[in-house]
């Protein structure tokens, strides 16, 4: 993976530049101390936020790997991506790099 995808992946990763609605979603205690909270945008569509020890440590607000500003359509769609990340992290993996293929494999699967 190369530096410029890094870097975008890390911006889009900790990015906080939208703006919540309201809740709709969440798993605080899956695994020990780490968990999601899925959410709303204004334009109406979802992110989720990974949350360690009642931290967020990361703020999703649009489709990692894809390119431009773009939340997931659907409550499935971030539902899934949010526990693959989870589950990484649990793994030790940290950051939790998400492939393109990974990415699109779910979200096309998950369209409704």
């Amino acid at each position: 993976m190369g530096t410029k995808a890094i870097a975008i992946s890390a911006f889009l990763l900790f990015t906080s530049s939208c703006q919540l609605s309201r809740l709709v979603g969440s798993n605080p205690s899956k695994h020990k101390d780490i968990g999601y909270k899925l959410f709303q945008s204004k334009d109406g569509s979802y992110g989720y936020d990974i949350i360690q020890n009642g931290k967020v440590i990361i703020h999703q607000p649009y489709i990692p790997v894809v390119p431009g500003n773009i939340g997931f359509h659907t409550k499935r769609q971030v539902k899934s991506i949010a526990k693959l990340v989870e589950a990484k992290i649990a793994q030790g993996v940290f950051p939790p790099s998400l492939s393109r293929e990974e990415v699109e494999s779910i979200v096309r699967k998950q369209k409704n």
